[in-house]
């Protein structure tokens, strides 16, 4: 999982490190300034404006897990699944434990039986988070498959074809439901589950890999994730006020995320600058994102983002930026461990039964 976990790799991509970090850090600004999204206040247009700028959080990452894995060659599909499938569930897993001891132990909230019901269903009390794990897990099972198709031209022309019907059916056409422009989804009659929202990102993320963007138009890109992110908030800030309570309708799946994650990712796939700090922060990414939210549910006891919220939520969100890549450092040790003692071996073996086999 090269985008959202912390694989060791001899040389490291400055750009997408950089994204990756971005992504990171915009995800806890968003879950930050949405404590006070959902009603109006005094500083609520600047909550929105905050919101706004982090959209494309979470499809950066899936489009990081397609730039990096569409284009290489699957060799055995049950070493691919059991690689990924570790990296993503065996540190979600940890915290799981940790959750656990603070739900069940600590504050005595659930019974074990109902913790494991809702670990298994994603409905854990304040890890509304985790529903990225349960989606990635099912990307992932499902990219060998779309990878098979980055192999050939006529493969790439599927992909495209695809991308072109998922623009439609999934980004496109839900806003016009939501805002009761139109009366049906005939996308939904036709039954088009199979164009996913973030599979479309993942997609999207392997064609951009063999685009060779060239650094001067960086900025123009980065011009177009802010032109998107202006109209995020504006038609959010707009539409709110016409139906007279705060609305979300523009700040999930529409053309302008589509726009602001596009225009990111270009700006800064070929960035070219890194250091020990940021290659460290890329490598904990993932467990910055698993566990910020934890953090965040005590700090936001003690800072009231209410008030100065220009200044509060970025000060709040830096707060558990840093707490949390501190706190990453021993749980990522603990993981390494465990790969070492237990995890490695038995894929070594497992790797050489399945090579003998073959």
């Amino acid at each position: 999982m090269e985008s959202v976990t912390h694989e060791n790799r001899t040389k490291r991509e400055a750009g997408p490190d950089f994204i990756r970090i971005s992504a990171c850090i915009l995800v806890i600004l968003m879950h930050t300034s949405s404590i006070m999204f959902f009603k109006f206040s005094e500083n609520w247009s600047i909550c929105v404006a905050y919101n706004a700028l982090t959209r494309s959080a979470v499809p950066l990452f899936f489009m990081l897990s397609g730039y990096f894995l569409l284009n290489k060659r699957i060799e055995s599909i049950p070493l691919f699944y059991i690689t990924r499938l570790h990296r993503v569930l065996f540190p979600f897993f940890i915290v799981l434990i940790i959750y656990y001891i603070k739900l069940c132990v600590f504050q005595n909230e659930m019974s074990s039986h109902d913790f494991i019901v809702k670990s298994l269903t994603g409905k854990i009390p304040r890890g509304h988070h985790f529903w990225f794990i349960y989606t990635l897990v099912g990307v992932y099972i499902t990219l060998p498959f779309f990878s098979y198709f980055f192999n050939t031209p006529q493969g790439m022309r599927f992909i495209k074809v695809y991308l072109v019907i998922w623009c439609i059916s999934c980004v496109c056409f839900p806003i016009f439901e939501k805002l009761h422009w139109v009366s049906f989804n005939i996308f939904k009659s036709f039954h088009f589950d199979f164009f996913s929202e973030y599979t479309g990102y993942l997609l999207l993320g392997g064609v951009i890999s063999r685009i060779k963007c060239k650094n001067t138009s960086s900025l123009a890109w980065f011009g177009l994730y802010i032109f998107a992110s202006f109209l995020i908030f504006i038609s959010t800030y707009l539409y709110s006020h016409y139906i007279q309570k705060p609305s979300a309708i523009f700040i999930y799946e529409n053309p302008f995320v589509l726009m602001q994650s596009v225009g990111f990712f270009l700006a800064f796939m070929n960035f070219n600058y890194s250091n020990k700090v940021t290659g460290k922060f890329a490598e904990l990414s993932y467990w910055i994102y698993l566990i910020h939210i934890l953090l965040l549910d005590q700090i936001k006891k003690i800072i009231d983002v209410t008030g100065y919220s220009l200044f509060s939520i970025p000060f709040m969100a830096f707060f558990v930026i840093s707490l949390a890549f501190v706190l990453s450092f021993p749980l990522r040790h603990f993981e390494n461990i465990c790969n070492r003692l237990f995890f490695t071996p038995c894929f070594n073996k497992l790797k050489t039964t399945l090579c003998r086999l073959e």
